[in-house]
């Protein structure tokens, strides 16, 4: 887990686990942003881009569903609340080839990405009265100000909630993924056709995912309270499986191994040779 409190180079936390090739990733993105621009995010895949050549495929279409709109007529949108489609959307994560079949055996990963947003209720858990009681009182909510460093208790309360019932819905839509048939890709395959597809399918690597974590720890390698009992070759088969991110991707690459990092800037008092 990478809990970032702003003030950083890359404020999503999601870098570090870029570098570690993690094939899930899940961010909640709560930065003051009230004009939806993006930039967090927009930071994060020029960042990753550049350092490791990973590429996070994020469409325009997929942002704009973040986006709230008017729900009624332009003359009465001034004095009504705008709704967003959902409170996240996934992307799919192209790792470099070679250092990524090295771990998974394929290039390919998952961001999970939740923003801050007031949505309307869409096949889903909707927000309850108090909440659209605060919007209402305080418009620039859930995109206030991060200089209000002390919420009361109302204020608290509208993110705690905002945050549940996105969470909510979240686990939702992935629960019903089970039942729901692999969409056929057609010729004629129109546009929300294969947005559709291609969130299915992003959906089956998160599941997938998930679903050999449990099928490792299932096969008893953790005993009850995740204690091994002594069991030292199940613990080492654990370490071995952690490990590998400390072991061989935390050193930068751009430096060869045991050279030490230069400063960035020189002191100018600091003779020179």
């Amino acid at each position: 887990v990478e809990l970032s409190d702003g003030a950083h180079f890359e404020n999503l936390g999601v870098y570090e686990l870029i570098r570690r090739r993690c094939r899930v990733i899940i961010v909640c993105d709560a930065g003051a942003d009230p004009d939806f621009r993006f930039a967090d995010l927009a930071n994060l895949t020029e960042k990753v881009r550049s350092d490791f050549g990973t590429v996070l495929k994020v469409s325009g279409e997929d942002l704009e569903t973040l986006v709230p709109e008017p729900s009624v007529a332009a003359t009465d949108a001034t004095i009504r609340p705008k709704y967003s489609q959902r409170g996240y959307i996934l992307a799919s994560i192209k790792y470099t080839r070679d250092a990524a079949e090295e771990v998974h055996g394929e290039n390919d990963g998952v961001l999970v990405y939740l923003k801050t947003t007031f949505f309307a209720k869409a096949n889903g858990l909707g927000l309850p009265p108090d909440v659209y009681g605060y919007k209402a009182e305080n418009p620039s909510f859930p995109d206030q100000s991060t200089v209000d460093q002390f919420f009361d208790e109302r204020q608290f309360e509208a993110y705690r909630e905002l945050g549940f019932v996105s969470g909510f819905n979240l686990l939702r839509d992935f629960l019903a993924h089970d039942s729901t048939a692999e969409p056929v890709k057609t010729a004629d395959e129109t546009p929300e056709q294969k947005a559709v597809r291609k969130e299915w399918l992003l959906r089956e690597v998160v599941l997938d995912a998930i679903r050999k974590r449990a099928a490792y720890r299932r096969k008893g390698d953790f005993a009850a309270g995740g204690d091994f009992h002594g069991d030292e070759e199940a613990r080492a088969r654990q370490t071995a499986l952690w490990a590998w991110p400390d072991r061989e991707h935390r050193v930068r690459p751009d430096l060869e191994e045991g050279v030490e990092a230069k400063p960035d800037l020189e002191d100018p008092d600091e003779p020179t040779s």
